[in-house]
């Protein structure tokens, strides 16, 4: 009953594909005639058995080969995200370099703005003050422009860097204290230019101040640094050797 039924509808569908071709209608007739011959092979045994073991083989084949393609794709679609992950996040460290290495440069520039070299002589003797703590002692006092970063502070005398410990500071101002009487500290100053290099600290409060000499007192802004008779502020310094004669 099968059979017959697809034989009918074989040579119903082999008529209308002559039909067309009498119409001239070439494409339509060659799609009836192809029906009909599909519809004619199911009728047979081994029609069916074809399309039982090769035609849905090759379905079932292809649609392994379709999901295949789409893991292989979905796992193209993720090695391309993070490929875009690790190009951002690349990009994004760039950045990051790039913004220190400028922060670095502004810093750089900065830093170079704000070193300082001064030089004091006895021509300078506004910035400049020498005073006697006792027959065979002196202290200088220097004014520097601007407060210094202590740990950046050079200083140049007497053909000697002289070592941190050997003056001492009270914001701009420099004390000096040495075991050599006025006359000859003066007499050197005279031969010999005082060098101070330094990075000037902008961030201090405290504006610059000035050094006054009144009598025999010697302030630094309203602070009185030295009385007439010995430094108050600090009163621990040893003090250098200073220079030779």
């Amino acid at each position: 009953m099968e059979r017959a039924f697809l034989y009918f509808f074989a040579t119903a569908i082999l008529a209308m594909a002559f039909y067309a071709m009498r119409k001239d209608w070439h494409k339509t007739s060659l799609l009836f005639l192809v029906c009909a011959v599909i519809l004619a092979i199911t009728g047979q045994e081994w029609g069916r058995g074809f399309i039982k073991t090769q035609v849905l083989s090759m379905i079932i084949n292809y649609g392994k080969k379709l999901e295949g393609f789409h893991e292989t794709t979905s796992r193209i679609q993720n090695q391309l995200t993070e490929t875009q992950d690790s190009i951002e996040a690349a990009q994004t460290r760039l950045e990051t370099h790039q913004e220190k290495l400028e922060n670095l440069g502004l810093l750089i520039k900065d830093i170079f703005k704000r070193i300082r070299t001064e030089s004091f002589s006895n021509d300078t003797a506004k910035n400049i003050i020498i005073v006697s703590n006792g027959p065979t002692k002196g202290t200088i006092f220097v004014r520097l422009a601007d407060e210094p970063i202590v740990e950046t502070v050079t200083l140049f005398w007497f053909r000697v860097f002289f070592a941190p410990g050997d003056y001492t500071f009270h914001h701009n101002v420099i004390i000096m204290p040495f075991d050599q009487d006025v006359n000859f500290l003066k007499q050197h100053l005279k031969e010999y230019k005082l060098s101070v290099t330094y990075i000037a600290d902008l961030t201090a409060k405290t504006l610059p101040l000035n050094l006054v000499k009144k009598g025999n007192q010697v302030f630094a802004g309203k602070e009185l640094l030295y009385d007439g008779e010995q430094t108050l502020w600090p009163n621990d310094l040893s003090g250098p050797s200073g220079p030779k004669e």
